[in-house]
């Protein structure tokens, strides 16, 4: 080596700093969280063919298609979002519950089933 120089360049070392970048509240969807929880309670009425969470999921997707601005919309969750409650519905409709359905339900939900 000819030269004393630092190859690790210590003038150009940057101190971390506890950074944040700031967040632009015109580019959070207030509305994304609606599509979450029909998406839980999608699951809920399609798993357990209970028929108000697949109206409820319904309601809530469409009313998230309604009021959410069309620039910033999750069309891939609203999709399964909507997907997930008109099977629900279309399930509850068209399939027949299991017998010992409603015992099971019971037994989640505490309640005794009705004989």
């Amino acid at each position: 080596m000819s030269g004393k120089t630092d190859p690790r360049r210590p003038a150009e070392v940057v101190q971390y700093a506890n950074f944040m970048a700031p967040v632009d509240p015109d580019a959070l969807d207030p509305h994304a969280s609606v599509l979450v929880v029909a998406s839980l309670v999608g699951l809920v009425g399609l798993y357990l063919k209970l028929p108000v969470a697949s109206w409820i999921t319904l309601f809530l997707s469409l009313s998230y298609f309604s009021t959410a601005r069309r620039d910033t919309m999750d069309l891939k969750q609203f999709v399964v979002v909507l997907m997930f409650g008109v099977m629900g519905v279309l399930s509850n409709i068209f399939f027949p519950r299991r017998p010992g359905a409603d015992t099971v339900l019971a037994s989640i939900f505490g309640a005794r089933p009705s004989s």
